[in-house]
């Protein structure tokens, strides 16, 4: 009972090492503005609601910029100014987005927003994982806690899960990644036309 008790802590104390160290490399890819393409699907659910609301669509990240593709609207950042573009309304709405809430936050150095909880080994999608439990800094926040699954082959982050204070769950998964896309010019371009309908809501 003694060796197997001193085995399981052995593979533990390996786990939360190998675990630190997946952390690192992932803010080390953040800082090299690793860029990667995936295919997402997006679902809120809430114990106050009857359905969830389920939506799919890409994702190009590069650094602090990204764009989201669905098939109703773009998303394009570069910073902290998001333009929302919605074809069918030819809309375009611009927010300044707070980064506890950025992917580029939760995608690489998250530490200065958020300070880890938990660390565990886990398995998703097959594969093995680190399941990394992160709670806001800022103790007004609407986040009540994120956990992201940080895959231990490349240390990329294959899932994101929230809660807010209002227990809304927002599960973010991702599906063929492509840690070598092309980037090309227009990318990160703002894709609506000169006809859109602007509404800034920037404070």
């Amino acid at each position: 009972m003694i060796a197997r008790m001193c085995v399981l802590l052995v593979a533990a104390l390996a786990a939360e090492a190998a675990s630190a160290q997946s952390l690192e490399r992932l803010k080390a890819l953040a800082v090299s503005a690793q860029s990667f393409r995936a295919d997402f699907t997006y679902t809120v659910s809430s114990v106050h609601w009857d359905d969830r609301q389920v939506s799919s669509g890409s994702l190009v990240l590069q650094g602090m910029q990204y764009r989201i593709d669905t098939s109703t609207e773009t998303i394009i950042t570069h910073g902290p100014d998001m333009y929302v573009y919605r074809p069918l309304e030819n809309q375009v709405l611009i927010t300044t987005g707070e980064h506890i809430y950025s992917l580029s936050t939760l995608f690489g150095d998250f530490e200065e927003y958020y300070k880890v909880t938990e660390t565990r080994p886990a398995t998703y999608d097959g594969a093995r994982h680190f399941a990394v439990r992160l709670a806001p800094r800022d103790d007004e926040s609407s986040l009540r806690e994120v956990t992201l699954w940080i895959r231990a082959a490349d240390d990329m982050v294959t899932r994101i899960l929230s809660v807010d204070v209002n227990d809304t769950t927002m599960d973010f998964e991702l599906t063929s990644i492509d840690l070598n896309p092309e980037i090309t010019s227009d990318t990160f371009a703002l894709p609506f036309p000169e006809s859109a309908e602007v509404i800034d809501l920037r404070s």
